[in-house]
């Protein structure tokens, strides 16, 4: 490359070259030979001197040739030489023989012009010229003809005999070889000045192409390092920065100014600063390019950078720092984190959605497949990746004869019959499964086809569900034109997007046989039952809402229309039409409402019965109605059921008898059980209960079910009517019980002792059995029913007919019966026999007589030891007056001589009813 102000060109170089040689050529001619002739005397000498003159001439020439190409492929030419070129010209080749040839034919001529002034010297010199200016324009091939030339020219016209090639004299022939060997040697040095000038060029060149290149590629590492987005650096071995561009500027949110010469820790916290010197450290020992993922504060907060490092190396290959870009990756992170998250979430769509996909490369190997499609073939994920989907997964031939040629037919991209289809899989197990597969190929980048995605269903159940309906729909077929069920399919109508009407599109038989509605398919339901859509518009209602893509529905209805009980299923096999499957239930429902008014009746029995209903299951009490818990104390049910156990309620002494019957009936091995037991109430208080149980299954477990009656008073009516029945058994009075009518209901023993009769014999008859005749005609009944209603006792002397037809007199006292609400209810009539009575006082004024005139002296106490009787003897032995010793105690009538142990003997003897 040469600079602006160089005018240096190849043909001045050449110009100065010739005029140098020809000016030294001048001069050689001139006075080489007056020097020789001067320096050498003698001819023979002369002739020496003369040949050695020619070859001292060729060697000079040749040095300064050599020094002057030399100098001339040293210096700057101004373009390129091509490398074919061998000269100083780019003329065409026979350019430059014609030149040779012309110019040395022009020397011959002017040597043969000059060489008279000569004598006969052949003047091979002036040749030299020709053929030193041919091979240095042409190289060796025109050096070589002007030298052929020269010497066949010199030949032929100088060198005796003239005109002729042939050569004389010896020495003749020497200056021909001379004149040959200076053009050989010449044009060979010119051979070898142009190659090394060439070289040089092209060294030159080479240096010139590099250099430019170095400069194109700094301009060019300037403008893209300055221009690039990417944060571009360099660094010593310690870290500092030799290079920052501007975009890393902008980062770091400093001027390069600010940043060349420091290192990380004053750009980024000291933990990110450590960790980018180690990454710095690992490029320079393993003296390689490494490409990191930083994450790093800047400017605009954190920022994901994707940083590739290599080592800086001197001129003897050491690694003297690193140099690095990053690019700012926060975009493509985010983006990775949201595809990343995309991903994580359709792969857990794929793992929770129940089907197997599948997804093939090109040679038909898993390079994807679902969670599902692993559980229902039995193998990890990592087992089937890679393997031969049709090798490993299909039966076989099927899978290599069948669906690989389908396959294949996806790759090519006809999906004509192998969109849809299906085929069985085989299980890990060994067993099969029928798939149903969409299958839909996907391309790369260029759009060529590269693998399949497969979604497949397991419809092995389905197609054997598919197959057993398949062999029993006409089982159902039948069954349904046989069912004893009615059936009805419809098509429901809508006005303003209300059900209005219903048109019946198919029926069968049992519809017929169940409404007695006849040849009903095409019709409304209103032109078949007039007035259903006011009579019955919940059935409209619901067939509607059913019709109308609502879920399946099951009711009983009442058709006022029909007056028929309906059992009705509805569902709808599409939009605005429905089926109903249904029943006549009319009598069911009679029954129903019968048994629902009996249940309420027995419900409302049970709740308000005073009787305690219960059940027991476990010991536990399940359940108790009101009259229960109100027999134990308690405020309601709920207070006892599950909380009060059935033991507690019993009293000790029947607690093991009454809980063993329980047992043996929950256990089946006893029937209806009647129990009388003393319970405990919740205040304490010991009541008397009869209980009827017998075995009850209580939520599909042995329990026992009964009835308990609180008998506490009953029991003391009982003991009450037991004490009085044994005291009018047992007493010693005649009595006898009459109702309000006077008819005999009870005479005790003591009465028919009395009268002769049994009860048995009196029973039911009227009083006036046993009353006189004469009696009765003074109308006893009537005074005495009027005393008795009025006074409510009657008592007097009546005489009373025994069984034997003897009157017997009596002492009759009667009393009136009184009910509750003080009705009378009967009377009881208690008889004293005179006859006894008259006797025992005649016998007793006898022994009261005898006792007073007795010269004894008596008298009578108390058990309390008063004295209530003496008698005249006493009297007057004591000399007390009755008036003065009555209702006194004997102590007065101690005279102290008698021993104390006297009166304790009495007394003891006296109240122990003995005679002292």
């Amino acid at each position: 490359m040469h600079g602006s102000g160089s005018n240096y060109t190849p043909h001045a170089s050449i110009l100065k070259i010739v005029l140098i040689y020809a000016l030294f050529a001048c001069l050689w001619i001139l006075f080489s030979d007056r020097l020789t002739e001067w320096i050498f005397a003698d001819a023979a000498a002369m002739k020496v001197a003369q040949t050695l003159k020619g070859w001292l001439f060729v060697a000079i020439t040749s040095l300064l040739l050599y020094f002057l190409l030399r100098r001339q492929a040293g210096r700057p030419v101004r373009g390129a030489i091509p490398p074919s070129h061998t000269g100083l010209v780019n003329w065409p080749r026979w350019q430059l023989y014609l030149f040779a040839a012309a110019v040395t034919l022009l020397t011959l001529l002017l040597r043969q012009n000059i060489a008279i002034p000569f004598g006969d010297r052949p003047l091979l010199i002036l040749f030299m010229l020709p053929i030193i200016a041919s091979a240095a324009l042409g190289g060796m091939g025109p050096g070589l003809l002007a030298t052929l030339v020269a010497v066949v020219g010199e030949d032929y016209f100088a060198i005796p005999p003239l005109g002729s090639f042939a050569v004389k004299e010896t020495q003749d022939m020497l200056q021909l070889g001379l004149l040959l060997a200076n053009g050989l040697l010449v044009s060979l040095l010119s051979a070898l000045l142009h190659a090394a000038r060439h070289r040089s060029d092209r060294d030159r060149q080479d240096a010139e192409a590099h250099l430019t290149e170095k400069i194109h590629a700094l301009q060019l590492l300037d403008a893209i390092t300055e221009g690039s987005t990417d944060a571009i650096f360099a660094k010593d071995s310690e870290g500092r920065y030799l290079l920052f561009n501007r975009a890393a500027a902008r980062f770091v949110g400093k001027s390069v100014q600010e940043v060349l010469g420091k290192d990380d820790a004053a750009l980024f916290p000291s933990d990110q600063a450590a960790f980018i010197r180690q990454n710095d450290r690992e490029v320079m020992q393993k003296d390689q390019v490494t490409t990191f993922q930083e994450n790093l504060d800047t400017r605009d907060g954190k920022s994901f950078f994707l940083t590739t490092k290599g080592p800086l190396h001197d001129i003897a290959g050491r690694v003297t720092g690193v140099f690095g870009t990053s690019r700012d990756i926060t975009g493509i992170k985010t983006t990775e984190f949201a595809l990343r998250r995309e991903r994580d979430l359709n792969q857990r769509y794929l793992d929770t959605v129940q089907a197997i996909m599948v997804a093939l490369d090109e040679q038909g190997r898993i390079t994807m497949i679902t969670r599902y499609g692993c559980e229902l073939l039995g193998y990890r994920e990592s087992e089937l990746l890679g393997q031969d989907w049709f090798k490993t997964c299909l039966p076989q031939p099927e899978g290599t004869e069948i669906i690989l040629p389908m396959f294949r037919h996806i790759l090519a991209g006809d999906m004509q019959d192998a969109h849809h289809h299906e085929n069985a899989v085989v299980c890990r197990d060994g067993s099969l499964r029928l798939i149903s597969w969409r299958n839909i190929y996907f391309k790369n980048e260029a759009g060529n086809i590269v693998g399949t995605l497969s979604s497949g269903e397991d419809v092995t159940e389905r197609r054997k569900a598919e197959e057993s309906l398949r062999e029993s729909e006409a089982t159902y077929r039948s069954l349904f034109d046989h069912m004893l069920n009615g059936f009805a399919y419809c098509r429901m109508l809508y006005m303003d997007g209300r059900p209005d009407d219903f048109v019946y599109l198919s029926v069968n038989e049992a519809f017929e046989t169940q409404t007695g509605l006849k040849d009903v398919v095409g019709r409304k339901v209103s032109d078949i039952i007039p007035g259903i859509r006011e009579a019955d518009p919940g059935l409209f209602d619901i067939y509607g809402r059913v019709a109308s893509g609502g879920k399946p529905e099951q009711f009983e209805t009442h058709v006022k229309a029909l007056d028929m009980w309906f059992e009705i299923s509805v569902y709808s096999p599409k939009p605005e039409h429905f089926v109903a499957v249904f029943d006549v239930i009319t009598k069911r429902k009679k029954a129903e409402l019968a048994l629902r008014d009996s249940e309420a009746r027995f419900r409302a029995l049970v709740e308000q019965s005073i009787a305690g209903i219960f059940i027991v299951q476990d010991g536990q009490l399940r359940y108790v109605n009101p009259g229960f818990a109100t027999i134990f104390g308690y405020d309601s049910p709920e207070s006892m059921i599950g909380i009060v156990p059935a033991a507690d309620l019993i009293s000790p002494p029947d607690r093991e008898r009454v809980l063993e019957n329980m047992r043996r009936r929950e256990a089946g091995d006893a029937e209806a059980v009647y129990n009388t037991a003393s319970c405990i109430r919740r205040d304490g208080q010991r009541i008397e209960v009869e209980v009827y149980g017998r075995p009850y299954e209580h939520a599909g477990r042995p329990a026992t079910i009964g009835i308990l009656l609180d008998v506490t008073a009953r029991k003391q009516a009982e003991a009450k009517r037991d004490l009085f029945s044994d005291a009018l058994r047992q007493s010693a009075h005649p009595l006898m019980l009459t109702d309000a009518e006077f008819r005999i209901t009870y005479v005790n023993p003591a009465f028919s002792r009395l009268f002769g009769y049994p009860l048995e014999d009196l029973a039911g008859k009227h009083v006036s059995h046993i009353v006189p005749k004469t009696d009765l005609h003074h109308s006893e009944r009537g005074e005495i029913e009027r005393h008795l209603r009025k006074h409510g006792t009657w008592s007097g002397e009546v005489d009373r007919l025994s069984s034997d037809g003897t009157l017997i007199p009596t002492l009759a006292t009667i009393a009136s019966i009184h009910g509750k609400e003080g009705k009378y209810i009967g009377f009881v009539a208690s008889y004293l026999d005179l006859r006894t009575l008259r006797e025992k006082e005649s016998t007793l004024r006898k022994l009261s007589l005898a006792v007073e005139q007795s010269p004894e002296n008596i008298y009578i106490t108390d058990l309390d030891g008063n004295i209530e009787y003496v008698n005249e003897s006493f009297v007057r032995k004591t000399g007390y007056d009755r008036s003065e010793i009555i209702g006194r105690n004997p102590r007065i009538l101690h005279s102290g001589k008698t021993p104390a142990s006297t009166y304790e003997d009495l007394w003891e003897n006296l109240l122990s009813g003995n005679t002292w």
